[in-house]
């Protein structure tokens, strides 16, 4: 029925059941970006009506209805894009936010985006090594205007990821979360038997060897592995430290590689470490595209539906600072996978001075991130940024510009699974770090081949043989030394002969490093039988000191 001063609203009867798509457009059409010209007032001039909505809608209005019933909580969006009309327009409002794996979150935002565009997904942006970011997005600074504005073109190769989750403006109705396949309870994530796995498939690899971590989890989602430096702090943006992270795609079994080497890509020493894992459950991201101000803090987020880990029947917060509203975020400079510095330095400012962030009129002072294990209270000012007028300048960081200008800053939060530790060690290499060992037949020919990894001053390598499988009746078949070819940074790849085999006979073959300094390193045996059969040994070769 038509509204006192009101419209006549069109109706439209679903013939099945199902999920359909309501789209307004503004009088420019579907496939135009012509930014509009709107007064942005909650009580909106005659103005906002006409042509110079372009590509907006000044007001709109969806009720789903069963008969003459209302039907809350069937109306859903993965995003929502706006236009205040002007800088200095806060805009407050509130939404709740379902993830795959029914993690509910209240979200409350009292901000200063003037145009702007509001999704969530899992995880927020992307390093250009497509592994989750955690950091912020800045625009290139060699491009202008509305390019800039809009994010057109990325420092340091990282990337926006698209709108995942639906955004609900009431509870939402258990139909359409099944419809949606999301469960209706939050389940929490568990991992399992973490373990790091060098060479030698125990937990000890000698420097820059690296290895692998394993664990298992319950569920899929985000996963970190941080190895400490000292044990005790596991921050996963200490440069002393190394972060690992990744998307479990399934629940089972993970498998994380580790080069051996920090957060700057220096090899971890000789010693006794730590490592913690876990899985990040009903992870959502917020990300803020180009908001400019932000001056009273928040968005506010709170998990609404806490899983009961502990058995009681009542949901258990998260262990953040704030509990169930605590979140992250992380306002500081980086470099990218791919070697760029984005920012002033390595977690210092992302513009000179903190530009167009200057806190004065706010309380606490300016906090570049949130603590990075604990995060904060989102119900507080603490990630207030920019100023209490209209800022949005021509170019990236000038001072005169909200802090949020031109670029994108993360929020996000998560419900942890239990956290495991292991422990690893790290040794002095040997001579030779050797990767493959192997021997078989070759055109009726025993043929070995080694390969290794490093070569710390080796000077070459005699072939051993025996027929009983013993070392200690093997016989030297090379009458010199087959020379070293790799270095202390690559090793090298070797094949050998065996031209004086008699045919029907079962061989072991060693092979007997020897350094520059007259050290001698026995590694095997790779066997090689009548028949055509190879034995492989990967790293986890004997080592026999002589």
């Amino acid at each position: 029925l038509p509204a006192p001063n009101g419209y006549t609203p069109c109706t439209f009867t679903a013939p099945e059941t199902g999920i359909y798509a309501v789209v307004f457009t503004g009088p420019s059409g579907a496939n135009s970006d012509d930014e509009p010209t709107v007064s942005g007032l909650l009580d909106p001039l005659p103005a906002d009506f006409g042509p110079l909505q372009r590509t907006s809608v000044t007001a709109w209005d969806v009720t789903v209805r069963n008969g003459a019933i209302d039907q809350p909580g069937r109306l859903f969006a993965y995003y929502y894009a706006g236009n205040t009309g002007d800088g200095g327009r806060p805009i407050s409002g509130e939404a709740l936010v379902v993830t795959d794996t029914g993690f509910r979150y209240r979200v409350r935002f009292d901000g200063d985006p003037f145009g702007f565009v509001f999704y969530v997904n899992q995880l927020g942006f992307q390093n250009s090594d497509g592994t989750p970011l955690y950091r912020n997005l800045m625009a290139d600074p060699t491009i202008t205007g509305r390019e800039q504005n809009q994010l057109r073109e990325l420092q340091g190769g990282v990337r926006l990821l698209p709108p995942e989750y639906p955004i609900f403006l009431a509870n939402p109705d258990p139909l359409v979360l099944n419809a949606l396949s999301i469960p209706i309870e939050a389940i929490a994530p568990e991992i399992s038997t973490l373990a790091f796995n060098g060479p030698t498939s125990t937990p000890e690899t000698s420097i820059d060897e690296g290895g692998s971590f394993s664990f298992t989890t319950t569920q899929p989602g985000a996963y970190y592995v941080v190895v400490s430096r000292d044990g005790v702090n596991f921050d996963p943006t200490e440069p002393s430290n190394r972060v690992l992270r990744g998307v479990a795609g399934a629940a089972g079994p993970v498998n994380v590689p580790w080069n051996g080497r920090d957060n700057t890509g220096a090899p971890f020493p000789v010693g006794n470490f730590l490592a913690s894992a876990a899985i990040q459950g009903g992870e959502v991201h917020f990300p803020f595209l180009d908001v400019e101000n932000n001056v009273d803090g928040g968005p506010e987020v709170e998990l609404i539906n806490p899983p009961d880990t502990s058995g009681d029947g009542v949901g258990d917060c998260p262990p953040w600072n704030g509990g169930c509203f605590g979140t992250f975020y992380d306002d500081r400079g980086y470099r990218s996978a791919e070697g760029t510095l984005v920012g002033t330095a390595i977690n210092g400012p992302l513009c000179l001075g903190d530009a167009a962030n200057p806190r004065g009129f706010g309380n606490p002072p300016l906090i570049n991130a949130s603590d990075r294990l604990l995060g904060f209270d989102s119900r507080t000012n603490q990630r207030a940024f920019g100023f209490t007028v209209p800022a949005n300048p021509s170019s990236i960081c000038l001072p005169d510009g909200g802090f949020g200008d031109k670029k994108g800053l993360d929020l996000w939060t998560y419900y942890p699974s239990n956290v495991l530790q292991t422990p690893l060690r790290i040794v002095n290499p040997t001579a030779v770090t050797l990767r493959r060992f192997t021997a078989g037949l070759e055109n009726g020919q025993p043929v070995v081949r080694w390969e290794t990894g490093v070569e710390i001053g080796a000077q070459g390598f005699h072939i051993l043989r025996s027929s009983s499988g013993d070392l200690s009746d093997a016989v030297r078949l090379t009458a010199t030394l087959i020379p070293a070819r790799g270095s202390a940074s690559q090793g090298a790849a070797y094949r050998w002969t065996d031209a004086s085999a008699q045919p029907g006979k079962n061989y072991s073959y060693w092979l007997e490093e020897h350094e520059v300094g007259g050290a001698t390193n026995v590694y095997g045996p790779a066997q090689a039988a009548a028949a055509p059969v190879e034995q492989v040994y990967r790293v986890n070769l004997p080592l026999v000191m002589r």
